[in-house]
Protein backbone atom coordinates (compact mmCIF):
# COMPACT_ATOMS: atom_id res chain seq x y z
CA UNK A 1 0.00 0.00 0.00
CA UNK A 2 2.58 2.28 1.08
CA UNK A 3 4.40 1.66 -1.84
CA UNK A 4 1.82 2.45 -4.25
CA UNK A 5 1.37 5.91 -2.41
CA UNK A 6 4.93 6.66 -3.10
CA UNK A 7 4.55 5.75 -6.64
CA UNK A 8 1.72 7.33 -7.70
CA UNK A 9 3.15 10.69 -5.72
CA UNK A 10 6.51 10.22 -7.71
CA UNK A 11 4.87 9.85 -11.21
CA UNK A 12 2.61 13.16 -10.67
CA UNK A 13 5.74 15.16 -9.25
CA UNK A 14 7.73 14.58 -12.23
CA UNK A 15 4.48 15.50 -14.51
CA UNK A 16 4.24 18.47 -12.53
CA UNK A 17 8.05 19.17 -12.62
CA UNK A 18 7.92 18.81 -16.33
CA UNK A 19 4.81 20.83 -17.22
CA UNK A 20 6.64 23.60 -14.75
CA UNK A 21 9.85 23.15 -16.66
CA UNK A 22 7.72 23.53 -19.99
CA UNK A 23 5.93 26.62 -18.86
CA UNK A 24 9.06 28.12 -18.52
CA UNK A 25 10.68 27.49 -21.22
CA UNK A 26 7.98 28.49 -23.43
CA UNK A 27 8.17 31.98 -21.15
CA UNK A 28 11.30 32.61 -22.05
CA UNK A 29 10.65 31.55 -25.72
CA UNK A 30 7.85 34.29 -25.65
CA UNK A 31 10.72 36.84 -24.13
CA UNK A 32 13.34 36.16 -26.89
CA UNK A 33 10.72 36.33 -29.83
CA UNK A 34 9.41 39.43 -28.77
CA UNK A 35 13.08 41.41 -28.29
CA UNK A 36 14.83 39.46 -31.28
CA UNK A 37 11.67 40.78 -33.50
CA UNK A 38 11.66 44.42 -31.42
CA UNK A 39 15.50 44.64 -32.63
CA UNK A 40 14.96 43.26 -35.84
CA UNK A 41 12.05 46.17 -36.11
CA UNK A 42 14.00 48.86 -34.87
CA UNK A 43 16.89 48.49 -37.02
CA UNK A 44 16.31 51.61 -39.23
CA UNK A 45 15.72 54.01 -36.42
CA UNK A 46 18.69 52.37 -34.32
CA UNK A 47 16.29 51.59 -31.30
CA UNK A 48 17.12 49.01 -28.94
CA UNK A 49 14.19 47.42 -26.73
CA UNK A 50 15.51 48.94 -23.39
CA UNK A 51 12.32 49.12 -21.80
CA UNK A 52 11.34 44.98 -22.42
CA UNK A 53 15.41 44.31 -21.90
CA UNK A 54 14.91 46.08 -18.44
CA UNK A 55 11.69 44.29 -17.23
CA UNK A 56 14.15 41.13 -18.60
CA UNK A 57 17.01 42.02 -16.47
CA UNK A 58 14.77 42.29 -13.31
CA UNK A 59 13.12 38.63 -13.30
CA UNK A 60 14.67 35.76 -10.83
CA UNK A 61 15.25 33.51 -13.21
CA UNK A 62 17.14 36.26 -16.06
CA UNK A 63 20.65 35.05 -16.34
CA UNK A 64 21.98 37.25 -19.68
CA UNK A 65 21.12 38.06 -22.93
CA UNK A 66 23.27 38.59 -25.52
CA UNK A 67 23.07 39.23 -29.39
CA UNK A 68 26.04 37.15 -31.26
CA UNK A 69 26.82 36.95 -35.08
CA UNK A 70 27.02 34.67 -37.62
CA UNK A 71 31.28 34.07 -36.87
CA UNK A 72 30.36 33.70 -33.18
CA UNK A 73 31.39 36.65 -31.66
CA UNK A 74 29.07 38.59 -29.08
CA UNK A 75 27.94 42.23 -30.66
CA UNK A 76 25.42 43.28 -27.96
CA UNK A 77 25.17 41.62 -23.99
CA UNK A 78 23.65 43.01 -20.77
CA UNK A 79 27.45 43.00 -19.53
CA UNK A 80 29.65 44.89 -21.61
CA UNK A 81 32.55 42.86 -20.13
CA UNK A 82 31.39 40.06 -22.81
CA UNK A 83 31.14 42.34 -25.80
CA UNK A 84 33.40 41.31 -29.10
CA UNK A 85 34.80 38.31 -27.22
CA UNK A 86 33.45 34.82 -28.40
CA UNK A 87 30.42 32.88 -27.49
CA UNK A 88 32.66 29.49 -27.64
CA UNK A 89 34.38 30.53 -25.16
CA UNK A 90 32.28 30.20 -22.29
CA UNK A 91 30.05 27.79 -24.25
CA UNK A 92 32.08 25.25 -25.96
CA UNK A 93 29.61 22.64 -25.87
CA UNK A 94 27.38 24.48 -28.17
CA UNK A 95 28.31 23.92 -31.92
CA UNK A 96 27.52 27.17 -33.31
CA UNK A 97 28.07 26.09 -36.80
CA UNK A 98 24.62 24.01 -36.60
CA UNK A 99 21.40 25.38 -37.24
CA UNK A 100 20.24 26.66 -33.47
CA UNK A 101 17.05 28.79 -34.76
CA UNK A 102 14.43 28.89 -32.53
CA UNK A 103 15.97 25.94 -30.07
CA UNK A 104 16.76 25.79 -26.01
CA UNK A 105 19.76 24.22 -24.38
CA UNK A 106 19.19 23.17 -21.01
CA UNK A 107 21.93 21.93 -18.82
CA UNK A 108 20.26 20.64 -16.08
CA UNK A 109 23.42 19.64 -14.13
CA UNK A 110 24.45 23.07 -13.43
CA UNK A 111 20.68 24.34 -13.41
CA UNK A 112 20.54 26.77 -16.70
CA UNK A 113 19.35 27.01 -20.13
CA UNK A 114 19.62 29.26 -23.21
CA UNK A 115 17.14 30.01 -25.78
CA UNK A 116 18.42 30.81 -29.40
CA UNK A 117 16.41 33.04 -31.82
CA UNK A 118 17.47 34.29 -35.37
CA UNK A 119 16.73 37.54 -36.80
CA UNK A 120 17.85 40.01 -40.08
CA UNK A 121 19.37 43.20 -38.94
CA UNK A 122 20.15 45.16 -41.91
CA UNK A 123 21.53 42.20 -44.39
CA UNK A 124 23.37 40.60 -41.81
CA UNK A 125 21.63 37.62 -39.67
CA UNK A 126 22.01 37.79 -35.81
CA UNK A 127 20.80 35.34 -33.05
CA UNK A 128 19.42 36.35 -29.68
CA UNK A 129 20.47 34.47 -26.95
CA UNK A 130 18.32 34.57 -23.74
CA UNK A 131 20.09 32.81 -20.17
CA UNK A 132 18.06 31.47 -17.92
CA UNK A 133 17.80 29.91 -14.73
CA UNK A 134 16.26 26.66 -13.58
CA UNK A 135 16.66 27.22 -10.24
CA UNK A 136 12.85 27.98 -9.18
CA UNK A 137 12.17 24.25 -10.38
CA UNK A 138 14.59 22.90 -8.09
CA UNK A 139 12.89 24.25 -5.43
CA UNK A 140 9.60 23.27 -6.25
CA UNK A 141 11.00 19.85 -6.43
CA UNK A 142 12.37 19.89 -3.11
CA UNK A 143 9.00 20.97 -1.57
CA UNK A 144 7.05 18.68 -3.34
CA UNK A 145 9.34 15.77 -2.16
CA UNK A 146 9.21 17.37 1.92
CA UNK A 147 5.16 16.95 1.44
CA UNK A 148 5.30 13.79 0.11
CA UNK A 149 7.86 12.39 3.06
CA UNK A 150 5.69 13.73 5.62
CA UNK A 151 2.24 11.97 4.17
CA UNK A 152 4.53 8.72 3.73
CA UNK A 153 6.25 8.86 7.16
CA UNK A 154 2.61 9.62 8.61
CA UNK A 155 0.77 6.05 6.74
CA UNK A 156 4.18 4.58 7.96
CA UNK A 157 3.68 5.25 11.90
CA UNK A 158 0.18 4.54 11.75
CA UNK A 159 0.75 1.41 9.76
CA UNK A 160 3.49 0.52 12.69
CA UNK A 161 1.72 0.68 15.51
CA UNK A 162 -1.33 -1.10 14.12
CA UNK A 163 1.13 -4.20 13.03
CA UNK A 164 3.10 -3.93 16.44
CA UNK A 165 -0.27 -4.69 18.71
CA UNK A 166 -1.58 -7.66 15.99
CA UNK A 167 1.89 -9.37 15.62
CA UNK A 168 2.18 -9.28 19.30
CA UNK A 169 -1.48 -11.17 20.02
CA UNK A 170 0.23 -13.84 18.32
CA UNK A 171 3.11 -14.36 19.18
CA UNK A 172 3.10 -13.72 22.86
CA UNK A 173 2.22 -17.47 23.10
CA UNK A 174 5.52 -17.97 21.00
CA UNK A 175 7.58 -15.72 23.17
CA UNK A 176 6.48 -17.74 26.10
CA UNK A 177 8.17 -21.41 24.57
CA UNK A 178 10.76 -19.43 23.38
CA UNK A 179 11.87 -18.26 27.08
CA UNK A 180 11.18 -21.25 28.24
CA UNK A 181 13.35 -23.26 26.04
CA UNK A 182 16.29 -20.70 26.53
CA UNK A 183 15.87 -21.97 30.76
CA UNK A 184 15.83 -25.66 29.49
CA UNK A 185 19.14 -24.99 27.63
CA UNK A 186 20.89 -23.63 30.72
CA UNK A 187 19.65 -26.51 32.07
CA UNK A 188 16.58 -25.33 34.06
CA UNK A 189 14.37 -28.88 33.84
CA UNK A 190 11.60 -28.34 36.31
CA UNK A 191 10.25 -25.16 34.59
CA UNK A 192 6.44 -25.70 33.28
CA UNK A 193 4.52 -24.11 30.66
CA UNK A 194 1.39 -22.44 31.63
CA UNK A 195 -0.77 -22.12 28.60
CA UNK A 196 -4.41 -22.58 28.26
CA UNK A 197 -5.20 -22.70 24.59
CA UNK A 198 -7.33 -25.31 22.56
CA UNK A 199 -5.03 -24.82 19.52
CA UNK A 200 -2.28 -26.14 17.66
CA UNK A 201 -0.32 -23.77 20.56
CA UNK A 202 -1.74 -25.23 23.54
CA UNK A 203 -1.04 -29.09 22.11
CA UNK A 204 2.59 -27.78 21.85
CA UNK A 205 2.62 -26.51 25.47
CA UNK A 206 1.67 -30.22 26.55
CA UNK A 207 4.72 -31.46 24.40
CA UNK A 208 6.92 -29.54 25.77
CA UNK A 209 5.73 -30.33 29.45
CA UNK A 210 6.62 -34.00 28.26
CA UNK A 211 9.44 -33.38 26.95
CA UNK A 212 11.00 -31.76 30.09
CA UNK A 213 9.94 -34.52 32.07
CA UNK A 214 11.44 -37.26 29.59
CA UNK A 215 14.47 -34.93 30.13
CA UNK A 216 14.83 -35.12 33.73
CA UNK A 217 15.25 -38.90 33.52
CA UNK A 218 17.88 -39.16 30.89
CA UNK A 219 19.89 -36.50 32.89
CA UNK A 220 19.82 -38.91 35.61
CA UNK A 221 21.10 -41.73 34.32
CA UNK A 222 23.83 -39.60 31.82
CA UNK A 223 25.42 -38.11 34.88
CA UNK A 224 25.81 -41.76 36.42
CA UNK A 225 27.27 -42.90 33.45
CA UNK A 226 29.87 -39.61 33.11
CA UNK A 227 30.97 -39.97 36.77
CA UNK A 228 32.29 -43.86 35.59
CA UNK A 229 33.98 -42.34 32.11
CA UNK A 230 35.55 -39.43 33.59
CA UNK A 231 37.85 -41.09 35.46
CA UNK A 232 38.95 -43.75 32.57
CA UNK A 233 39.34 -40.55 30.27
CA UNK A 234 41.27 -38.40 33.14
CA UNK A 235 44.05 -40.79 33.08
CA UNK A 236 44.62 -41.23 29.37
CA UNK A 237 44.21 -37.84 28.85
CA UNK A 238 47.29 -37.00 31.17
CA UNK A 239 49.40 -39.25 29.36
CA UNK A 240 48.56 -37.76 26.00
CA UNK A 241 49.33 -34.27 26.92
CA UNK A 242 52.99 -35.39 28.19
CA UNK A 243 53.51 -37.07 24.39
CA UNK A 244 51.95 -33.97 22.89
CA UNK A 245 53.72 -31.35 24.96
CA UNK A 246 56.94 -33.05 24.21
CA UNK A 247 56.77 -33.51 20.28
CA UNK A 248 55.24 -29.34 20.19
CA UNK A 249 58.26 -28.63 22.23
CA UNK A 250 60.98 -30.40 19.68
CA UNK A 251 58.90 -28.90 16.73
CA UNK A 252 58.78 -25.50 17.67
CA UNK A 253 62.58 -26.20 17.83
CA UNK A 254 62.95 -26.79 14.80
CA UNK A 255 60.88 -24.34 12.94
CA UNK A 256 62.82 -21.25 14.65
CA UNK A 257 66.31 -22.52 13.68
CA UNK A 258 64.47 -22.84 10.10
CA UNK A 259 63.27 -19.52 10.12
CA UNK A 260 66.52 -18.05 11.24
CA UNK A 261 68.67 -19.50 8.19
CA UNK A 262 65.65 -18.48 6.19
CA UNK A 263 65.63 -14.77 7.26
CA UNK A 264 69.43 -14.23 6.82
CA UNK A 265 69.41 -15.71 3.69
CA UNK A 266 66.30 -13.25 2.61
CA UNK A 267 68.76 -10.38 3.83
CA UNK A 268 71.95 -11.41 2.10
CA UNK A 269 70.08 -11.72 -1.45
CA UNK A 270 68.27 -8.62 -0.63
CA UNK A 271 71.94 -6.77 0.12
CA UNK A 272 73.57 -8.65 -2.52
CA UNK A 273 71.31 -6.94 -5.28
CA UNK A 274 71.36 -3.52 -3.68
CA UNK A 275 75.08 -3.85 -3.80
CA UNK A 276 75.27 -4.68 -7.55
CA UNK A 277 72.58 -1.94 -8.85
CA UNK A 278 74.67 0.76 -6.78
CA UNK A 279 77.68 -0.94 -8.14
CA UNK A 280 76.15 -0.91 -11.90
CA UNK A 281 74.84 3.08 -10.79
CA UNK A 282 78.52 3.59 -10.06
CA UNK A 283 79.93 2.41 -12.86
CA UNK A 284 77.73 3.96 -15.13
CA UNK A 285 78.04 7.96 -13.39
CA UNK A 286 81.82 7.23 -13.06
CA UNK A 287 81.72 6.46 -17.23
CA UNK A 288 79.10 9.50 -17.78
CA UNK A 289 81.61 11.69 -15.80
CA UNK A 290 84.76 10.54 -18.19
CA UNK A 291 82.86 11.04 -21.41
CA UNK A 292 81.47 14.78 -20.00
CA UNK A 293 84.75 15.43 -18.98
CA UNK A 294 86.60 13.95 -22.03
CA UNK A 295 84.47 16.02 -24.28
CA UNK A 296 83.87 19.44 -22.63
CA UNK A 297 87.89 19.25 -22.28
CA UNK A 298 88.24 18.84 -26.14
CA UNK A 299 85.59 21.72 -27.02
CA UNK A 300 86.89 23.89 -24.37
CA UNK A 301 90.53 22.89 -25.74
CA UNK A 302 89.84 23.74 -29.55
CA UNK A 303 88.76 27.49 -29.43
CA UNK A 304 91.57 27.93 -26.50
CA UNK A 305 94.09 26.68 -28.43
CA UNK A 306 93.21 28.59 -31.74
CA UNK A 307 92.95 31.90 -29.77
CA UNK A 308 96.38 31.61 -27.87
CA UNK A 309 98.03 30.44 -31.69
CA UNK A 310 96.64 33.98 -32.87
CA UNK A 311 98.14 35.76 -30.01
CA UNK A 312 101.37 34.58 -30.57
CA UNK A 313 101.32 35.83 -33.92
CA UNK A 314 100.49 39.24 -33.35
CA UNK A 315 103.22 39.15 -31.23
CA UNK A 316 105.29 39.42 -34.57
CA UNK A 317 106.10 43.53 -35.29
CA UNK A 318 105.79 42.56 -39.15
CA UNK A 319 102.10 41.17 -38.95
CA UNK A 320 100.87 43.97 -36.43
CA UNK A 321 101.72 46.62 -39.05
CA UNK A 322 99.96 44.93 -41.46
CA UNK A 323 96.46 46.52 -41.05
CA UNK A 324 94.41 43.73 -42.95
CA UNK A 325 96.09 40.59 -41.42
CA UNK A 326 95.97 42.24 -38.02
CA UNK A 327 91.87 42.19 -38.48
CA UNK A 328 91.66 39.15 -39.84
CA UNK A 329 93.29 37.26 -36.38
CA UNK A 330 91.73 39.61 -34.36
CA UNK A 331 88.58 38.77 -35.77
CA UNK A 332 89.11 35.31 -35.52
CA UNK A 333 90.24 35.62 -31.86
CA UNK A 334 86.94 37.35 -31.44
CA UNK A 335 85.15 34.52 -32.99
CA UNK A 336 86.33 31.79 -30.86
CA UNK A 337 86.01 33.96 -28.20
CA UNK A 338 82.10 33.99 -28.57
CA UNK A 339 82.31 30.58 -29.29
CA UNK A 340 83.84 29.75 -26.19
CA UNK A 341 81.59 32.53 -24.24
CA UNK A 342 78.64 29.94 -25.93
CA UNK A 343 79.64 27.18 -24.99
CA UNK A 344 80.63 27.55 -21.02
CA UNK A 345 76.54 29.39 -20.99
CA UNK A 346 75.44 26.22 -22.52
CA UNK A 347 77.35 23.66 -19.84
CA UNK A 348 76.60 26.13 -17.07
CA UNK A 349 72.25 25.64 -17.97
CA UNK A 350 72.86 21.81 -18.68
CA UNK A 351 74.50 21.68 -15.13
CA UNK A 352 71.70 23.62 -14.09
CA UNK A 353 68.95 21.34 -15.49
CA UNK A 354 70.48 18.50 -13.63
CA UNK A 355 70.71 19.74 -10.83
CA UNK A 356 66.95 21.34 -10.82
CA UNK A 357 68.99 25.04 -10.19
CA UNK A 358 67.42 26.68 -13.22
CA UNK A 359 65.53 29.52 -12.03
CA UNK A 360 62.19 29.95 -14.19
CA UNK A 361 60.02 33.01 -14.29
CA UNK A 362 56.42 32.19 -14.92
CA UNK A 363 53.92 34.72 -16.36
CA UNK A 364 51.28 35.44 -18.87
CA UNK A 365 52.54 35.75 -22.03
CA UNK A 366 51.15 36.58 -25.31
CA UNK A 367 52.33 34.45 -28.42
CA UNK A 368 52.35 37.67 -30.62
CA UNK A 369 55.04 39.29 -27.88
CA UNK A 370 57.14 35.54 -28.77
CA UNK A 371 56.75 36.26 -32.54
CA UNK A 372 57.62 39.94 -32.77
CA UNK A 373 60.88 39.31 -30.23
CA UNK A 374 61.52 36.53 -32.58
CA UNK A 375 61.34 38.03 -35.49
CA UNK A 376 64.13 40.52 -34.34
CA UNK A 377 66.37 38.43 -33.03
CA UNK A 378 66.48 35.92 -35.90
CA UNK A 379 65.55 37.41 -39.02
CA UNK A 380 68.90 38.64 -39.72
CA UNK A 381 70.86 35.45 -39.49
CA UNK A 382 68.52 34.06 -41.44
CA UNK A 383 68.61 37.08 -44.19
CA UNK A 384 72.73 36.50 -44.16
CA UNK A 385 72.56 32.87 -44.37
CA UNK A 386 70.13 33.75 -48.15
CA UNK A 387 67.27 31.98 -46.80
CA UNK A 388 63.65 32.96 -46.53
CA UNK A 389 61.82 33.71 -43.25
CA UNK A 390 58.32 32.11 -42.55
CA UNK A 391 56.64 33.46 -39.34
CA UNK A 392 53.19 32.15 -38.42
CA UNK A 393 50.61 31.83 -35.88
CA UNK A 394 46.99 31.51 -34.91
CA UNK A 395 45.62 34.84 -33.52
CA UNK A 396 43.05 32.81 -31.45
CA UNK A 397 45.66 31.15 -28.91
CA UNK A 398 45.56 32.44 -25.23
CA UNK A 399 47.57 33.37 -23.14
CA UNK A 400 50.41 30.81 -21.87
CA UNK A 401 51.62 30.81 -18.24
CA UNK A 402 55.36 30.21 -18.79
CA UNK A 403 58.39 31.74 -18.87
CA UNK A 404 58.83 34.21 -21.81
CA UNK A 405 62.94 34.32 -21.78
CA UNK A 406 63.63 30.75 -21.88
CA UNK A 407 61.17 29.91 -24.62
CA UNK A 408 62.40 32.40 -26.77
CA UNK A 409 65.72 30.66 -25.76
CA UNK A 410 64.45 27.53 -26.94
CA UNK A 411 62.85 28.47 -30.08
CA UNK A 412 66.12 30.71 -31.08
CA UNK A 413 68.09 27.43 -30.68
CA UNK A 414 66.14 25.49 -32.74
CA UNK A 415 66.25 28.03 -35.57
CA UNK A 416 70.10 28.96 -35.31
CA UNK A 417 70.07 25.04 -35.32
CA UNK A 418 68.29 24.78 -38.69
CA UNK A 419 70.06 27.82 -40.65
CA UNK A 420 73.45 25.87 -39.69
CA UNK A 421 72.32 22.64 -41.57
CA UNK A 422 70.20 24.58 -44.82
CA UNK A 423 71.62 26.29 -47.83
CA UNK A 424 68.91 26.87 -49.82
CA UNK A 425 65.17 27.78 -49.11
CA UNK A 426 63.42 28.61 -46.01
CA UNK A 427 62.90 28.51 -42.09
CA UNK A 428 58.99 28.62 -41.14
CA UNK A 429 57.91 28.90 -37.17
CA UNK A 430 54.71 28.05 -36.51
CA UNK A 431 52.35 27.99 -33.13
CA UNK A 432 48.96 26.40 -33.49
CA UNK A 433 46.41 25.51 -30.48
CA UNK A 434 45.55 21.87 -29.76
CA UNK A 435 43.21 20.85 -26.87
CA UNK A 436 44.95 22.49 -23.95
CA UNK A 437 48.15 22.76 -25.61
CA UNK A 438 50.19 25.08 -28.00
CA UNK A 439 52.09 23.23 -30.30
CA UNK A 440 55.49 25.35 -31.74
CA UNK A 441 57.51 23.98 -34.50
CA UNK A 442 60.63 24.83 -36.71
CA UNK A 443 60.65 23.84 -39.96
CA UNK A 444 63.85 23.91 -42.46
CA UNK A 445 64.66 22.49 -46.14
CA UNK A 446 68.15 21.39 -44.99
CA UNK A 447 69.99 17.68 -44.92
CA UNK A 448 67.82 16.23 -42.71
CA UNK A 449 68.42 13.96 -39.68
CA UNK A 450 67.73 9.92 -40.44
CA UNK A 451 65.06 8.05 -38.64
CA UNK A 452 67.70 6.24 -36.12
CA UNK A 453 69.34 9.36 -34.95
CA UNK A 454 65.53 10.97 -33.83
CA UNK A 455 66.05 10.22 -30.28
CA UNK A 456 69.89 10.81 -30.03
CA UNK A 457 70.32 14.00 -31.58
CA UNK A 458 69.10 15.46 -27.78
CA UNK A 459 71.77 13.64 -25.63
CA UNK A 460 74.80 16.01 -24.83
CA UNK A 461 77.63 16.16 -27.22
CA UNK A 462 75.88 14.08 -29.87
CA UNK A 463 76.52 15.07 -33.13
CA UNK A 464 75.43 13.10 -36.53
CA UNK A 465 78.53 11.65 -38.34
CA UNK A 466 78.83 13.39 -41.46
CA UNK A 467 81.34 15.77 -43.39
CA UNK A 468 78.68 18.17 -43.59
CA UNK A 469 78.00 18.29 -39.90
CA UNK A 470 81.98 18.06 -39.47
CA UNK A 471 82.36 21.54 -41.47
CA UNK A 472 79.60 23.22 -39.54
CA UNK A 473 81.10 22.11 -36.46
CA UNK A 474 79.11 23.26 -32.87
CA UNK A 475 79.35 21.35 -29.01
CA UNK A 476 76.17 19.36 -29.63
CA UNK A 477 74.71 20.83 -26.13
CA UNK A 478 71.56 23.26 -28.22
CA UNK A 479 69.33 20.33 -28.29
CA UNK A 480 70.17 18.55 -24.97
CA UNK A 481 69.37 22.09 -23.46
CA UNK A 482 66.46 22.47 -25.28
CA UNK A 483 64.88 19.35 -24.39
CA UNK A 484 65.46 20.12 -20.65
CA UNK A 485 63.41 23.36 -20.77
CA UNK A 486 61.03 21.94 -22.56
CA UNK A 487 60.54 19.19 -20.15
CA UNK A 488 61.01 21.62 -17.17
CA UNK A 489 58.02 23.88 -18.16
CA UNK A 490 55.36 21.00 -18.56
CA UNK A 491 55.96 20.11 -22.57
CA UNK A 492 57.84 17.41 -25.00
CA UNK A 493 59.61 17.58 -27.57
CA UNK A 494 60.38 16.13 -30.76
CA UNK A 495 61.75 15.96 -34.27
CA UNK A 496 60.19 14.74 -37.49
CA UNK A 497 63.09 14.51 -40.53
CA UNK A 498 63.94 11.83 -43.70
CA UNK A 499 67.68 12.79 -45.15
CA UNK A 500 67.98 15.38 -48.03
CA UNK A 501 64.05 16.76 -47.06
CA UNK A 502 65.04 18.76 -44.31
CA UNK A 503 63.54 18.50 -40.31
CA UNK A 504 60.93 19.86 -38.66
CA UNK A 505 61.81 20.05 -34.82
CA UNK A 506 58.17 20.04 -32.50
CA UNK A 507 57.69 20.73 -28.58
CA UNK A 508 54.56 21.29 -26.81
CA UNK A 509 53.55 23.93 -24.17
CA UNK A 510 50.43 23.61 -21.59
CA UNK A 511 47.68 26.30 -21.72
CA UNK A 512 47.12 25.99 -17.86
CA UNK A 513 43.15 27.72 -18.25
CA UNK A 514 40.01 26.36 -17.75
CA UNK A 515 36.67 27.87 -16.87
CA UNK A 516 33.71 25.48 -17.70
CA UNK A 517 30.35 24.85 -16.15
CA UNK A 518 29.07 26.17 -12.78
CA UNK A 519 32.43 28.10 -12.55
CA UNK A 520 30.28 29.87 -15.43
CA UNK A 521 27.22 30.53 -14.48
CA UNK A 522 28.59 31.76 -11.15
CA UNK A 523 30.00 34.43 -13.24
CA UNK A 524 27.18 35.54 -14.97
CA UNK A 525 24.94 35.92 -11.92
CA UNK A 526 27.83 38.21 -9.78
CA UNK A 527 28.01 40.20 -13.25
CA UNK A 528 24.34 40.73 -13.00
CA UNK A 529 23.88 41.64 -9.48
CA UNK A 530 26.56 44.38 -10.09
CA UNK A 531 24.63 45.63 -13.32
CA UNK A 532 21.20 45.74 -11.02
CA UNK A 533 23.50 47.67 -8.20
CA UNK A 534 25.03 50.13 -10.37
CA UNK A 535 21.19 50.81 -11.97
CA UNK A 536 20.19 51.80 -9.22
CA UNK A 537 22.51 54.66 -8.21
CA UNK A 538 21.66 58.20 -9.63
CA UNK A 539 23.17 59.29 -12.88
CA UNK A 540 24.47 55.84 -14.49
CA UNK A 541 23.20 54.57 -17.31
CA UNK A 542 24.14 52.67 -20.63
CA UNK A 543 23.81 53.22 -23.75
CA UNK A 544 24.36 49.98 -26.26
CA UNK A 545 24.41 52.19 -29.25
CA UNK A 546 27.98 53.66 -28.01
CA UNK A 547 29.22 49.67 -27.40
Amino acid sequence: MLLVILSLSFILTKAYLSDTEQALIEQNRVYGDIISRQIEVGYLQSNWPFENLNKLAKRDDFLFWWVVKQDGNIYRANNVSFIGTSAQNYFPEINYELNIDNTVYLNRNHGYGIYFKNFKFGQETLTFWLGFSLGSIAEKTNSIMIRVTLVSTSVLMVLTVLLYFAVNYLTNPIKILRDNTVEISKGNLNIKTNIKSTDEIGDLASAFNRMTTDLKKFRSQLENYNKNLEKSIEARTKELDRKIKEAEESQIATLNILDDVDESNKELIGARKELQEKIKELKLMDKKKDEFLSVTAHELKTPLTSIRGFIQILKNEKIMRNRAVRTKYFNIIISDTHRLEKLITDILDLSRLDLGTMKFNFELTEIADIFKELTNLSSVSIKEKGLKSIFKFEKDIPELITDKSRLLQVLSNLINNSVKYTEKGYIKIEAVKKNSFVYFSVTDTGIGIPKEEHTRIFDRFYQIDSSYTRKVGGSGLGLAICKGIVEALGGKIWTESNPGKGAKFIFTLPLRIKRRGKQLLDLFREQNKKINDSKKKPGKTENFNKQ
